[in-house]
């Protein structure tokens, strides 16, 4: 039963402070308003560049992927190439 009330009354703070943190916003809301704008852009800017970033790194991998896979098969057909022939001793 404790722990129940410790939920509920836990829950009920967060629910209040919550409640107090959104009557300060709407109360100052037109002074806030550009700078939530500006954190949310720059957060979308920082997606981007994140997203570019990745991207790069997955193109950068995807190549040496290809490259080491060339070369492995190049590798299997010059030994394949080589096991059918024979130097006499």
């Amino acid at each position: 039963m404790e722990e129940f009330l410790d939920s509920v009354t836990g829950g009920a703070i967060w629910g209040v402070g919550f409640g107090l943190a959104l009557a300060a916003v709407q109360t100052a809301g037109s002074g806030l308003r550009p700078v939530a704008k500006g954190s949310v852009r720059g957060a979308l800017q920082i997606g981007d560049w994140f997203r570019n970033m990745t991207a790069e790194g997955r193109e950068t991998l995807q190549d040496v992927y290809a490259e080491a896979r060339a070369e492995v098969e190049a590798d299997r057909k010059s030994s394949a190439a080589g096991v059918g022939t024979s130097t006499p001793a």
